[in-house]
């Protein structure tokens, strides 16, 4: 039981935790860079240290809106349909989001395997531009759990409705 509990913990916080941790040390480094050439010793390598983190708190982001379904969407039309017409709408364009992911994953993880193979580093942090690129993947992969969790969700809510189409009264 208690590993069900850690789980749905997990479940709950792992991207809000990750996107907080993220932003501070962006705020953090970027001060840190402004306060430092004040006094004309900059570091060279806390600008792209917070575009690397920005570029992964984004990719977490986009994970974390679709698990509280938060994406922009445009519902004029499917605010026409029943109940049952805008879930199926609605589970239609998690589905296509769900393909799009995985194509993220498949791809991202070529951009690795070739930028590993070229041995590409970043200029001011010295590490390898794989470390970034992992963002895309892992972000993806992220995204393809998150849309089964809402697909799977959306179809208990679709089956579960009760409609009163054809019903007499």
């Amino acid at each position: 039981m208690k590993i069900m509990a850690l789980l749905r913990a997990f479940d709950r916080h792992f991207e809000p935790v990750l996107i907080v941790i993220g932003v501070t040390l962006i705020t953090f480094f970027i001060s840190l860079q402004i306060v430092l050439r004040v006094f004309d010793n900059p570091i060279s390598w806390a600008e792209e240290l917070s575009r690397y983190l920005f570029v992964w708190v984004i990719y977490l982001s986009i994970s974390y809106a679709i698990k509280d379904d938060r994406h922009i969407r445009i519902t004029v039309a499917i605010a026409l349909l029943p109940k049952r017409g805008q879930v199926a709408c609605l589970i239609l364009a998690d589905m296509i989001f769900l393909v799009y992911s995985v194509l993220v994953v498949y791809y991202g993880a070529n951009i690795i395997e070739r930028s590993l193979e070229l041995g590409q580093i970043s200029s001011g942090l010295e590490i390898p531009v794989a470390i970034l690129y992992g963002s895309i993947v892992l972000g993806g992969a992220l995204n393809v759990i998150r849309l089964l969790q809402k697909i799977s969700q959306r179809l208990k809510e679709r089956h579960a409705s009760p409609t009163t189409e054809g019903a007499l009264s």
